[in-house]
């Protein structure tokens, strides 16, 4: 939970809040973590991204321990994608570090879609 939360001011608070959300749900079936890591391994679908036909929306934090802020910059240059937008005080849980930020970011995702 540390890197959901690094260089956070109120990174205690957040972990309270991942903490008990885990709790509110039960452990996670080994099995079904084995699965899910196997198919990150093992599944790469970048190349997928440049005939993609519809719109995709990409939400970073900057402070990510988990996907660096650098795939954001790939994303962009080495794929075509228009609509990657980057939190700089963010982490892997901005819907829960910076909530009202990520608000927004959906709001205007939502407006862009409406408009177009």
């Amino acid at each position: 939970m540390s890197l959901q939360v690094k260089n956070m001011p109120e990174a205690r608070s957040v972990v309270k809040q991942l903490q008990l959300s885990l709790l509110s749900r039960g452990g996670a079936s080994t099995q079904a973590l084995n699965v899910g890591l196997h198919t990150l391994l093992s599944t790469d679908l970048r190349m997928s991204l440049k005939s993609m036909d519809s719109q995709l929306h990409w939400l970073f934090g900057e402070q990510d321990g988990l996907v660096p802020s650098s795939v954001a910059k790939a994303l962009q240059e080495d794929y075509g994608q228009k609509n990657v937008v980057v939190n700089a005080k963010a982490s892997h849980a901005p819907f829960i570090s910076h909530q009202n930020d990520f608000i927004k970011q959906l709001l205007s995702i939502a407006e862009q879609l409406r408009i177009g």
